[in-house]
């Protein structure tokens, strides 16, 4: 098993139309969001206009996750979604979406219909909590939102703070970990799966 903390140091911000993103990660490494050939990739983005328009990503698959503040999102004719913290929407990113609302938002973009799960959990401060990483992930991250955590394995102890993406991969078998807060936090976190399936909206 790999375990890298990637600091919010390393991290760049850049201006859309309507607010800011930043990507977290991308994979494979030399791959480009404008190029669309990755396999997954996670960004944090801040809408910062009331009406906003997404971008028309084809081929990809897209879980969003509120952060603070409430958005709406129109697909249409498909659905819409209301989302409040920790809150999630699946669509596809050839879809025509806009949104409404002010927010800060976690995005998990996936293509080749790869398995993927994203969700978000609040600890309060010196808490632990212990998480069973399958052997039939390919890739494990916690991003911290808001506080600081100690991230242990059998092997070794590794430190994250507010903005840190810990990024695991290479399970021989189920693993694990165990996170313990030095404040209270806020984490997100994504599993990757080796295999494929098509996405269920």
């Amino acid at each position: 098993m790999r375990i890298n903390i990637l600091k919010s140091d390393d991290f760049k911000t850049t201006n859309w139309g309507d607010g800011t993103t930043t990507e977290l990660f991308i994979y494979p490494k030399n791959s480009e969001l404008k190029k669309l050939n990755f396999d997954f990739r996670l960004s944090k983005a801040v809408v910062l206009k009331e009406t906003s328009k997404f971008s028309t990503l084809p081929g990809v698959h897209r879980k969003l996750m509120v952060l603070n503040g409430k958005i709406t999102l129109n697909h249409k004719n498909h659905h819409s979604k209301t989302l409040e913290k920790f809150e999630i929407d699946t669509f596809q990113g050839d879809w025509d979406t806009t949104s409404n609302g002010l927010c800060s938002d976690f995005n998990l973009m996936t293509t080749k219909e790869k398995v993927s799960k994203l969700y978000g959990l609040s600890l309060p401060n010196k808490s632990t909590s212990t998480h069973v990483i399958s052997k039939n992930l390919k890739w494990f991250f916690i991003y911290v939102n808001e506080g600081s955590l100690t991230l242990n394995t059998n092997e070794t102890s590794f430190e994250a703070f507010k903005g840190d993406l810990c990024a695991i991969t290479d399970f021989n078998t189920t693993t694990n970990i165990t996170i313990k807060t030095t404040e209270n936090s806020e984490l997100v976190f994504v599993e990757i799966g080796k295999n494929t399936h098509k996405a269920e909206l």
